[in-house]
């Protein structure tokens, strides 16, 4: 018999939401959707569909940085055209509905409009609203990667799943991202 403790637990898990998002669909610089609406427990899951891209937390007030502290970074991922249903992904889980901004590290992708927000404010005068994530991405100097990978799943389609830079992303496999406001 399950304790009513247990059951009441799990509640949240059960109405826990994946949100999918495209990273390089069409060949494109592009996150899509540009933004997503995430509750805690949520995860966000970004599947790469062309091309070599990053996921990396970034920051409102340097676009094209990685944030400080980083809470999670793909690392490079190259994905295998043509290969439909099959493309690696980058999960991140929600800790609470803080905006998150998300930016690709490749080249000069994140200044070609390569962001992402989830849960961006409503108000676009807002650092934290897509709009001016977006405005000041396309103003930044500079677009610097990560130097760890951290804080997500990759599930990567494309071969086997060991390896040492794999290791580190599986170690990372359940890390609840917590954001200062």
């Amino acid at each position: 018999m399950y304790s009513k403790v247990a059951l009441v637990a799990l509640a949240p898990l059960a109405y826990a939401a994946n949100h999918a998002v495209a990273v390089g669909q069409d060949n494109g610089l592009t996150f899509e959707p540009q933004s997503t609406t995430a509750q805690p427990g949520d995860t966000v899951t970004f599947t790469y569909m062309t091309n070599n891209h990053t996921v990396t937390f970034g920051d409102f007030n340097a676009a094209c940085q990685p944030g400080n502290p980083l809470q999670f970074n793909s690392g490079f991922v190259p994905a295998n055209q043509g290969t439909n249903g099959q493309q690696p992904s980058f999960t991140v889980n929600v800790a609470d509905t803080n905006p998150i901004p998300v930016y690709c590290a490749q080249a000069q992708h994140c200044q070609a409009g390569m962001v992402h927000v989830i849960n961006p404010s409503e108000n676009d005068d807002d650092p934290s609203s897509l709009v001016q994530f977006q405005r000041a991405a396309s103003k930044a100097e500079t677009n610097t990667p990560a130097n760890q990978i951290t804080g997500g799943t990759l599930t990567n389609f494309a071969g086997s799943s060991s390896g040492s830079s794999n290791k580190e992303r599986k170690r990372a496999d359940h890390v609840s991202i917590a954001f200062k406001a």
